[in-house]
């Protein structure tokens, strides 16, 4: 017996929740009656990761815009000049610097953000915010760190490797930096995932329960992403099709992309990829492999089946 109507009342019901916390984050007597360590990570980014994959699966607007919300409220308030992610805010005021799952969250929502939106604003963010995890947070090896290098003097820095009810900033990391490689082709993404994967070893293969969000990353990183690029006129029911046609199915991996025909973009999946008049194509590809592109949503849904 099919329960698909049960997890979608499910998703649907969880999405209006979060929506419902969101619009409350936003409420300005937060900013005057309450100090709230929003763990940039923890709970904001969480938060818009979570509505804009929901948004995307079921069509909802109403949890995209609100998962935009939230991270028009992070990038606007919670950023030092300097780009930095700061972690607190109270009374219009943000401070103290942000942890590696505080970057590592908000960079893998913003992926996402993508994929409910096509609005590359969202990549270029990303890519800002994962230029500095590099930049800050990696040791030596190739491993990740909770706390920047220019962080208050500690005993040891911390390093916190295994995933409990939130991810660690390491697993977090990896996963953002190898979707933002499969989005924008980003060589170097990938290989810093990879070396942040391969120094721990066969820990998550011994111990999958305490590295479920690592071993995620490592499917990703071993499997070639699927790609779907769609180009076509955003306001028609054709090209929304393609797009609906794509989002179907649990796959996480899958990446998705959409511009206008003759649009300038700055992914390189759109590179040589536009249609000779205004019927819009989808086109599918995984690893160096392309097929030829199509623009019926019924021959696409028999190309993804076919290589699920």
């Amino acid at each position: 017996m099919s329960n698909r109507g049960g997890g979608e009342s499910f998703l649907a019901k969880s999405g209006d929740e979060l929506r419902i916390i969101s619009d409350q984050i936003g409420q300005d007597h937060l900013d005057r009656e309450l100090s709230f360590e929003i763990g940039v990570a923890g709970f904001v980014n969480n938060a818009h990761s979570a509505l804009a994959e929901a948004g995307a699966a079921l069509g909802r607007s109403d949890y995209v815009a609100a998962a935009e919300k939230n991270a028009a409220f992070v990038l606007t308030n919670l950023r030092a000049p300097d780009g930095r992610l700061l972690r607190t805010w109270r009374a219009g005021r943000a401070r103290l610097g942000g942890y590696l799952e505080d970057y590592a969250a908000l960079c893998e929502g913003l992926v996402c953000l993508y994929h409910a939106t096509f609005a590359e604003r969202w990549v270029l963010a990303a890519t800002s915010l994962a230029d500095i995890m590099l930049a800050r947070f990696r040791g030596e090896q190739g491993e990740f760190y909770d706390t920047a290098d220019d962080h208050e003097l500690l005993l040891v820095r911390p390093r916190d490797l295994q995933d409990n009810a939130i991810p660690s900033g390491g697993s977090l990391a990896v996963t953002a930096l190898a979707r933002l490689a499969a989005l924008t082709g980003a060589e170097e993404y990938r290989v810093a995932a990879e070396k942040a994967l391969a120094g721990l070893g066969d820990l998550p293969y011994r111990y999958p329960l305490g590295f479920g969000q690592w071993l995620w990353a490592a499917e990703l990183m071993v499997e070639p992403p699927e790609e779907i690029v769609v180009v076509g006129p955003s306001r028609d029911d054709r090209t929304e099709a393609l797009i609906k046609t794509a989002r179907e199915g649990l796959r996480p991996g899958r990446v998705i992309a959409h511009s206008e025909r003759g649009a300038t973009s700055a992914l390189p999946l759109f590179e040589g990829r536009s249609p000779a008049d205004d019927a819009p194509l989808a086109w599918v590809c995984r690893g160096a492999t392309c097929l030829a592109p199509v623009k019926d949503e019924a021959e696409l849904r028999r190309i993804l089946r076919a290589k699920a």
